[in-house]
């Protein structure tokens, strides 16, 4: 016996021992022997590292285990537990960072197929809710169907976990807690008796190690330990008992990614392993399948082996027998056995225990094959056993070694003989035929080919990239194409030239030369040409365009963009021009060798003017030093050539249109006096015009002489239009000029200083600013005949047609709480509507009647709504937030400014406060900065619904007091809590809403402000009752309750305080006093 099998049977005989002593042959269980056992649970990592192959996997009970793929699930790696129950899979995934849920959700997956079925998104929810959700491992009561898991309780004060024993609902995605655990488990499972068991995870930054089996009580969480498994474990995964043997089976990883296949004993705690997982899996919500088969039936067959030759569909199929019975019994009797080819019998018959089988089989068709084995007694079925296999005559792959060439009129390509196919089927590379094309143009020029070289004479005028495309056939099976190189047919390009690089053939009208003869060069890379620079070498390289065939007499406009990869690097580019596509050839001057320091695309635009007619070719080289980045060249353009006698372009074209939205538009320009190439004009015919591109009059010339011309289109459609000039001669026209002019009725702007009142009685007055007479176009609108539309913040039409510069509003919203909300407007007359303007700064409802209180209890608004506005910036740079961070009245929160940008700034403005009523109105908040001269905070109020006004400043070093801060407070950079008190007296009114503006002036700072209260500060609660003060002790007490000033009563110092109402309390009692 071999040293493995011999390992195998210890393991086998040691898994035996384990099975409970009162399971009989005659139980109505179907017990597989070991050999048969499969276990399934979800590979969520393995060594490939690659999430496509993600899914349930089933893994034999060996040494090594082997899986098998049962289904994809491509990617799903849960992190916050996983159970199969029933047919599924449960899940819950999350991402919390620094206490900020990140993203949160529970899912359902198909099992047999891998789909999803059903989704809970918490990303909304706070951080606790979200850490309960999240578990580090989870069982299934197999008789019960609870779930239990281990889930997180987060402390926000602290920012720590600890760990609570829950209970997972499955399909109503949520876990409720039920009690505290001492310890964390990393796998956790139910035994057929309802014990739940677990085994501890590592204690993190400790010396303890994990590793204990417990015993975990299911309603208190009590732990009572069993012993240690020996294993030092870490990382995801996940554990079963088997409800029929009352096996322990554990997917284990080590503290070293080690991954293995254990049992544990549950009376001793101590772990055996069964053998090495493949690839290192790690494998969550493990389970134990049902049976494949019934007790006595077949164990499956083995070593299935299919055999056809030559792509015959004629072959052969072994397999061996087995022994034993699934439930590892002697197996006896007579047997059958059918062979399945993709889910149809093509062999059938009968075999005994034991032995070696070898059957002819035929198949339909070439094709992937699934061949299954599956062997019947009188009792039932064997598990199948399968292998895949290509039979037949196979599709070959592609041509290797494509090459296109070209020598005088004659193109060749050339290719090699496929010698493999896609599927790993037969083909005989002798009957391989080949199809060939030739593009663009998608010329179809053999369809049956045979040999490896093909010729063609062709010819073209300009000049055209050709490239073929050869496919490989064997018989009726086409392979894939390949297209070669292309080849360039003709004597020049076809002038006008443009090219965007928008696909790798753009270089196909390109040479490139690598004069230094080193790794850089040009080449394509992302819809560019691009130079990729060398850190050693100055640069030499050459990217030369087609030939052109150009005439003396005639300028050719080239144009194209150019930019480096970063501002700090300087790029050399010259243009040059030659007969030869060589750089001894380049010897004319195109554009002086240029000096290149930005990364964003500038357009150069040059004009070449040959002094000979010929063919020419341009070449753009490269000589930047080394270290210099990447130079990038886009759009290249050359023109139709035009003659140099041609007259130059008219000056001053201006185009005005009639007022008060009548259709016509009157054009004046100057005459030329100079050519195209600047030379004196000799010739001038006539002025051509056009509108919108098609031509509307013409003037003609009176003279080489310098004038101006007048003309009127006395028939303009309404809207924008585009007039062009031209000025002619016998030599040809000019390059034309535009001017572009709105002409008639315009559409109306948007309205402006948009401002609504809230009248606090359900109604409200919306007012704008009156139209203007020029609209969005600069066109003419006629401000009588503009009519509004308002909207509210659905978009639906409050009302349509309305004239004049308001609106009243009723049955607004009157009610409790408070809502948000927004109006909008459009201006309109019967050429179009504007665009919106809105007004949404505002809240509707009934205000809360102060005294008012907002403390930011545990990181809540309380009395809302209040509203965060970004100001200046990005939302994600600068907001307020409650947060748990810092807490001046121990109530778990405080507003929290978040700058992580400088500039940035944001208002938080709280909901209506009526303070009518009022004698004295006051304000009092704590505020806090982390950091001094890192934030600016300032106070505003909002007094029914209009501008915000500056009350306060309380920045360090720069809040100048309004209210009533001493000056030596208010030049006191403060890193602590510290109070301001501020009197509302002259805003009172129904509706007044307190801002908070901050903004951030370094980077990654905050400010807290918290218990803000809005008081009477007239409103005095006196008495003459004695306190328990001892004699001539005293204090003094804001009217917020803060002591300000305590001691020997006759030594209280008043006058040292700032101004404002205060409580002296003594023992004699308490009276009020006034600093003015």
């Amino acid at each position: 016996m071999s040293v493995k099998n011999l390992l195998f049977a210890v393991i086998t005989c040691s898994i035996l021992w384990l099975l409970p002593m009162s399971l009989t042959a005659t139980d109505p269980y179907k017990l597989p022997s070991v050999k048969n056992l499969k276990l399934n649970g979800l590979m969520t990592y393995d060594n490939h590292k690659d999430g496509n192959i993600f899914g349930l996997y089933s893994y034999s009970v060996s040494n090594p285990s082997e899986r098998k793929l049962i289904t994809l699930m491509p990617f799903v790696a849960p992190n916050g537990g996983a159970v199969y129950h029933n047919g599924k899979f449960y899940m819950f995934q999350s991402n919390v960072e620094y206490g900020y849920v990140m993203s949160a959700s529970y899912s359902t997956y198909d099992a047999t197929t891998g789909s999803l079925l059903k989704t809970k998104n918490m990303s909304k929810e706070d951080a606790h809710t979200v850490y309960m959700n999240t578990a580090t491992t989870a069982a299934v009561n197999p008789t019960t169907g609870d779930v239990y898991a281990c889930s997180y309780s987060y402390h926000a004060a602290t920012k720590s976990l600890s760990y609570v024993l829950s209970k997972w609902d499955l399909e109503g995605m949520s876990k409720d807690s039920i009690a505290s655990l001492e310890r964390g488990m990393r796998v956790m499972a139910v035994a057929p008796d309802g014990i739940l068991y677990g085994i501890t995870m590592r204690v993190q930054n400790g010396e303890e190690k994990g590793g204990m089996l417990v015993k975990i009580n299911t309603q208190t969480g009590e732990l009572t330990s069993v012993g240690k498994t020996g294993v030092d474990l870490d990382y995801f995964q996940s554990a079963v008992i088997d409800k029929n043997t009352g096996i322990f089976y554990w997917f284990g990883v080590d503290t070293q990614q080690q991954t293995k296949l254990y049992t544990v004993d549950l009376t001793t705690g101590k772990a055996t392993s069964i053998g090495e997982l493949p690839g290192a899996d790690q494998v969550l919500a493990a389970y134990v399948p049902d049976p494949a088969a019934v007790d006595g039936a077949p164990s499956p067959a083995s070593g299935l082996q299919a055999k056809f030759t030559d792509g015959s569909l004629e072959g052969a199929v072994s397999f061996d027998t087995p022994s034993e019975t699934y439930d590892g019994k002697e197996l006896t009797g007579d047997l059958t056995y059918e062979i399945v080819a993709n889910g149809t019998i093509v062999a059938s018959g009968n075999a005994q225990a034991n032995a070696h089988m070898e059957v002819p089989v035929v198949v339909a068709a070439s094709g992937s094959y699934l061949l299954q084995v599956v062997l019947k007694n009188a009792i039932g079925e064997s598990p199948k056993i399968d292998t895949k296999l290509y039979i037949g005559q196979d599709t070959p792959k592609a041509v290797s070694n494509l090459k296109a060439s070209r020598e005088g009129n004659t193109n060749t390509v050339s290719w090699a003989v496929p010698t493999e196919t896609v599927n790993g089927g037969y083909m005989n590379p002798e009957n391989v035929t080949y199809r060939i094309e030739r593009t663009p143009g998608d010329t179809v020029l053999e369809t049956a080919f045979l040999g490896t070289k093909y010729t063609e004479d062709l010819t073209a005028e300009y000049i055209t990239a050709y490239k073929y495309i050869v496919t490989p056939c064997n018989g009726e099976m086409r392979g894939t194409s390949t297209t070669s190189n292309a080849v360039k047919v003709g004597e020049s390009l076809k002038l006008p030239f443009t090219e965007d690089f928008s696909d790798k053939n753009s270089f196909d009208f390109f040479d490139v030369i690598n004069v230094n003869h080193d790794a850089n060069k040009w080449d394509y890379h992302d819809g560019t040409a691009r130079y990729r620079g060398s850190f050693t070498k100055v640069a030499d390289d050459w990217l030369v365009l087609s030939p052109i065939k150009m005439k003396k007499g005639y300028s050719y406009d080239l144009s194209y963009d150019v930019a480096g990869s970063s501002n700090r690097y300087t790029q050399k580019l010259t243009l040059m021009m030659g007969n030869q596509p060589t750089p001894e050839a380049m010897t004319t001057i195109v554009r002086n060798l240029t000096e290149y320091k930005t990364r964003s695309f500038q357009t150069e635009k040059v004009c070449v003017k040959p002094e000979a007619d010929g063919v020419y070719y341009i070449g753009f080289h490269v000589t930047s030093e080394s270290s210099q980045g990447n130079l990038l060249i886009d759009n290249i353009k050359v023109s139709i050539g035009k003659s140099t006698a041609v007259p130059g372009s008219v000056q001053n074209l201006k185009v005005t249109a009639a007022p008060l939205g009548e259709l016509k538009a009157s054009l004046i320009f100057t005459s030329p006096t100079l050519t195209a190439e600047k030379e004196s004009l000799e010739d001038l015919t006539k002025f051509v015009i056009l509108r919108n591109g098609e031509k509307v009059g013409e003037i003609q010339a009176t003279g080489v002489a310098e004038q101006k011309y007048n003309y009127t289109d006395e028939s303009v459609p309404n809207g924008k239009n585009i007039y062009t000039v031209f000025a002619c001669n016998s030599a040809g026209v000019s390059a034309g000029v535009n001017d572009t002019v709105y002409v008639g009725l315009d559409v109306p702007k948007a309205p402006t200083r948009l401002v609504f009142k809230d009248n606090n009685d359900a109604t409200g007055h919306l007012t704008w600013a009156a139209a203007e007479d020029k609209g969005e176009n600069n066109g003419y609108v006629n401000p009588s005949e503009v009519t509004y539309i308002i909207m509210n913040e659905e978009g639906s039409i409050i009302a349509q047609d309305v004239k004049g510069t308001e609106y009243y509003l009723t049955g607004l919203y009157h009610g409790t709480p408070q809502k948000t909300a927004k109006f909008m407007v459009q201006a309109k007359n019967t050429i179009g509507v504007s665009a919106v303007t809105t007004i949404n700064d505002f809240l509707l409802g009934l205000p809360f009647v102060a005294p008012y209180k907002e403390g930011f209890d545990n990181a809540k608004y309380q009395n809302g709504p209040w509203i965060s506005n970004t100001i200046i910036g990005k939302s994600y740079n600068g907001r307020w937030t409650p947060r748990p961070d810092q807490d001046y009245d121990g109530n778990g929160g405080s507003a929290d400014f978040q700058g992580y940008e400088k500039g940035a700034t944001a208002r938080l403005s709280s909901p209506k406060i009526d303070i009518s009523l009022m004698e004295q109105p006051h304000l009092s908040l704590w505020y806090l900065f982390k950091n001094e001269l890192c934030t600016s905070l300032k106070l505003q109020v909002s007094i029914d619904g209009g501008e915000w006004q500056d009350v306060a400043d309380l920045t360090p070093q720069q809040n100048k007091n309004i209210a009533t801060l001493s000056e030596e407070e208010s030049l006191t950079p403060t890193e602590s809590w510290r109070e301001a008190v501020f009197s509302l007296v002259s805003y009172k009114s129904k509706n007044v809403r307190i801002g908070l503006l901050a903004q951030c002036i370094k980077p990654f700072n905050f400010a807290y402000v918290d218990q803000i209260s809005v008081y009477d500060a007239s409103t005095t609660v006196i008495t003459q009752s004695p306190i328990d003060l001892e004699e001539n002790q005293g204090i003094i007490v804001a009217l917020n309750g803060r002591i300000v000033k305590s001691g020997n009563f006759n030594q209280l110092e008043i006058r040292s305080l700032p101004a404002g109402i205060y409580l002296i309390k003594t023992a004699s009692g308490i009276r009020k006093i006034v600093v003015p």
